[in-house]
């Protein structure tokens, strides 16, 4: 495994007016926002990779070339002890141009409700945090797609 961006760090990393957003969104147990909460559910960070190589597939007298893309995330807070706690990640890549994409929603009960952010990555691996807080992040549901489909509208600078 080839890294192939810089880490994403969801602490310093998250664009401040989607943090605000997503802590407005939802109704807290206490007049200040649970900061320390949030902090320690989303302490994680991730960072895109490669792995490339050559396989044998059985009955075939030719190796094949791998070229595989991915993503580790490493969770190193409580997200999943937190009760109430929801994440969709969608990492994507976009053919036409190389970058990569990942987004993620999270809802935290009584913290933050459809927190979206996330980074896009150009070709030499540099990282554009997710500016656009009007960003769409929804399972689509119309007859002409899979209900797994996902659709992603955002801007990064």
């Amino acid at each position: 495994w080839i890294a192939s961006s810089d880490i994403y760090d969801f602490a310093s990393d998250v664009n401040s007016r989607a943090l605000a957003l997503g802590l407005a969104g939802s109704k807290w147990n206490n007049y200040l926002p649970p900061l320390e909460k949030l902090f320690s559910a989303m302490n994680f960070y991730v960072q895109t990779g490669i792995i490339t190589g050559t396989i044998d597939v059985e009955g075939n007298d030719e190796e094949q070339n791998v070229y595989l893309f991915g993503e580790k995330v490493r969770y190193l807070g409580e997200a999943s002890s937190v009760k109430g706690t929801d994440f969709l990640h969608v990492l994507g890549h976009i053919s036409k141009n190389g970058r990569f994409v990942h987004v993620i929603k999270v809802s935290i009960a009584n913290v933050v409700e459809k927190l979206i952010f996330g980074f896009a990555c150009s070709l030499i691996g540099d990282m554009k945090s997710i500016t656009d807080t009007k960003s769409v992040l929804k399972n689509l549901s119309d007859k002409d797609k899979d209900e797994n489909d996902i659709e992603a509208i955002f801007h990064a600078d």
